[in-house]
């Protein structure tokens, strides 16, 4: 069962994500997200960070749909763009020391979102606006997740408001990271 703050236990090292799928991910700017809450299944792309042991760190508004689904179950498929390789992962929420281990380089890569310093990234994750999330590879006897969706994936800030899994009806696309 998650924790009261959602996602998935905390094990004593975070699994790395499959070395095959994080070399095929290198030198894309976007990472395919998708999560389940039940039976609703939603797909979006996520602009991401790798640090080591080989673990993702996305960052989104914490309200999205997507971070709804991820509190009420921490499984994730990740697949690099335009039909790359695919792995299932668990969503852990970062907080507390796992913060501090990571905050500079947080906020290095979102800094165009808005977190351009660590103290402006605490403060958006202690008032609730964002979430950062880590994904780490799914532990060794865990089922596998539902087939893969069907149809196209709209790259970020294309999410048509009300479709299935789209966060635009709640919150506007978060700017790139990279300043486009």
């Amino acid at each position: 069962m998650p924790p009261p703050d959602g996602g998935a236990e905390e094990p004593a090292e975070p699994l790395p994500l499959p070395a095959e799928f994080l070399s095929a991910l290198a030198g894309h700017e976007t990472v395919r997200v998708t999560s389940r809450a039940g039976p609703v299944q939603g797909t979006v792309a996520a602009w991401f960070l790798i640090l080591p042991p080989g673990v993702l760190y996305l960052y989104t508004h914490a309200f999205s749909k997507k971070a709804d689904r991820w509190r009420q179950d921490p499984w994730v498929r990740l697949a690099v763009p335009r039909g790359g390789p695919a792995a299932e992962g668990v969503v852990h929420f970062v907080v507390g020391r796992d913060l501090d281990q990571v905050a500079e380089a947080v906020a290095e890569r979102w800094a165009a979102a808005g977190t351009p310093t660590v103290e402006a990234l605490r403060e958006s994750l202690a008032s609730g606006m964002h979430a950062l999330v880590r994904v780490e590879g799914r532990p060794s006897g865990t089922p596998p997740g539902p087939e893969p969706p069907a149809g196209r994936l709209r790259p970020p800030g294309e999410a048509v408001a009300g479709s299935p899994g789209s966060s635009a009806a709640s919150a506007p696309p978060m700017p790139s990271p990279r300043g486009r």
